[in-house]
């Protein structure tokens, strides 16, 4: 009796422990499963977030087009105004403005008591003589823009939005000969979402926006701008980011038609087998145990695979990040061109997609900074293309015309990703600086594909900006013109060349970017120290400002004195 009361207990023993075995093991795959599928959702937000961000950041342009025609027109006429905001229109390779307006600033009375003079939406929002104290949304980012002289800043949403129309103002200060004025313009929230959704978003994805928009006293409040919900959300990823001085949330809502839904398959089958087993494992003791035992043998043996390979990938990102590291020039060799001079290169990760070179190139030499689309493993891969146009370039371009190397450089990469890509429109490419020292002791050669040099003398730091086309982009055609200009050289001149992810960085108090305007007063207090005291005080600068935010990007900075 004993005996059998002791084998029921172990059936009992068997059964509870089979069971409740059978059902963990189910959940965890049902768990690592539902991992798996918001690591899926968590790429596609970032991916879509970032495309959405770009069409914004694109429909900015035209401000700064119109600003430049109000800064170099003597008398700038309304016909002028209103055919320069067509021909940008007719231009745009991307999303537009829905209208543009011009404000003359009252010398007086300020923002508060200007009007509408000239506009390319008469009954509109931005109608003709509109007073922009009548319009609170116009006023705050009129105001904001005048504060902000020369920085785009977007609005809080205009009045009377709904579901399917929302919009807000984008200003920009800027001035003409008769005094300061603004340019406004019209932001389609509604346009750029449909246009993604249109071509980018796949099923089962929605999306909520809301922000905290730019005012004189601070971010304003948090305010809902759309909602384009669904029903049976089984997971949100939120995006945080900063455009135009607004910090904006975008959260993607994902349901169970995104990639199929969540696979339980494996933990329904699991659960399945497990029952199955743990009822003959009843009758059969010494199978169950050695089965048991096989089952921890896989799985420590699984366990030590997965330790392996996770060493081998690190092992694998360190030597890639030794590769990427033996492309860049030595200090050495940067001594021999340069009087003075610093580098400072960080990636954001172990490897990135900022990236510096020196070359000869006939009797001068070459000194380029680029920053390559994406950072990490992607960005890594970016420089070593660009790395390849850049040698490939200087064999097939006359020794001396920089704006012609820039152009070739631009054809390599952009054929490179087209015979390499499944579809031909490639977003990937980068934005690159040049420096030809010809042996003039007196100036120097710059070609900027979207990059600045900037130059400190007595007179403070001013920016030479270059073309406003990048290089490698399937939308850039492949005949583009990149312009040089001759810098002029002196004795105590210092010169900065710098990639995007300084001046990008968020942090303060108000968590909004760097900008230039604190990066160019940052150089003029260190230009006349030695290059070695700047370079420890620009990063000492850069981490006392980040704080406790993330770091966005890869940084990099190249001063030198000739």
């Amino acid at each position: 009796m004993s005996g059998f009361r002791g084998l029921v207990g172990i059936v009992v023993v068997i059964l509870t422990v089979g069971f409740g075995g059978s059902i963990w093991i189910s959940e965890a795959l049902r768990s690592e499963a539902r991992s798996v599928w918001e690591d899926q959702a968590a790429n596609v937000a970032r991916s879509l977030s970032g495309t959405l961000l770009g069409w914004l950041e694109e429909s900015y342009a035209p401000l700064s087009g119109l600003a430049a025609l109000s800064e170099n027109s003597n008398s700038l006429t309304e016909s002028e105004f209103l055919n320069a905001f067509d021909g940008l229109e007719a231009r745009a390779t991307a999303f537009f403005l829905e209208a543009a307006a011009l404000v003359e600033i009252d010398p007086e009375g300020g923002v508060s008591s200007s009007f509408i003079r000239y506009t390319s939406d008469p009954g509109g929002v931005l109608d003709y003589d509109q007073y922009l104290a009548d319009n609170p949304a116009l006023l705050d980012a009129a105001e904001v823009a005048e504060e902000r002289f020369g920085e785009v800043i977007l609005g809080h949403p205009l009045e009377g939005g709904n579901a399917a129309s929302r919009a807000s103002p984008v200003a920009l200060g800027t001035f003409n000969t008769d005094g300061d004025v603004l340019i406004i313009g019209v932001i389609d929230y509604m346009a750029l979402v449909d246009g993604l959704f249109d071509l980018h978003v796949p099923d089962g994805v929605a999306m909520r926006v809301s922000g905290r928009y730019p005012m004189v006293s601070g971010q304003g409040p948090e305010v809902a701008i759309l909602d384009r919900g669904t029903s049976g959300v089984l997971h949100t990823v939120p995006i945080r980011t900063v455009s135009a001085g607004a910090e904006l949330l975008i959260q993607w809502d994902f349901d169970a038609r995104f990639a199929g839904g969540v696979n339980t398959g494996l933990a329904r089958s699991t659960l399945v087998f497990g029952i199955g087993m743990t009822l003959f494992a009843a009758f059969l003791v010494a199978f169950l145990l050695s089965r048991n035992r096989t089952i921890q043998r896989r799985v420590d043996e699984a366990t030590e695979e997965l330790s392996e390979a996770l060493d081998t990938i690190s092992a694998s990102i360190d030597y890639a990040s030794n590769m990427q590291r033996a492309i860049l020039p030595a200090t050495s060799a940067i001594d021999d061109v340069l009087a003075e001079h610093f580098v400072l290169w960080e990636p954001q990760s172990v490897i990135g997609g900022d990236v510096y070179w020196l070359r000869p190139w006939g009797t001068g030499t070459l000194l380029l900074l680029g920053d390559c689309t994406g950072h990490g493993v992607p960005g890594a891969f970016m420089t070593m293309i660009a790395t390849g146009a850049l040698d490939r370039a200087r064999s097939e371009t006359p020794v001396g015309e920089v704006g012609s190397l820039m152009q070739r450089m631009h054809q390599i990469i952009q054929a490179t990703q087209k015979h390499g890509a499944q579809n031909e429109q490639a977003q990937d490419g980068m934005e690159l600086g040049i420096c030809y020292f010809d042996g003039s002791e007196d100036s120097f050669e710059f070609c900027g594909a979207r990059f600045s040099i900037f130059v400190a003398s007595e007179a403070g730091v001013q920016e030479i900006k270059g073309g406003r086309k990048g290089i490698g982009y399937a939308r850039v055609p492949a005949e583009q013109v990149y312009d040089t200009v001759r810098i002029p050289a002196a004795p105590g001149y210092a010169y900065y060349l710098t990639t995007d992810g300084f001046v990008d960085q968020v942090g303060g108090t108000d968590r909004r970017t760097f900008g230039k305007r604190r990066f160019a007063e940052a150089l003029e207090g260190i230009s006349g120290l030695a290059f070695s005291e700047q370079v420890s005080i620009l990063q000492d600068t850069l981490t006392e400002y980040q704080g406790q935010e993330a770091r966005l990007d890869d940084v990099a900075i190249i001063g030198f004195r000739l």
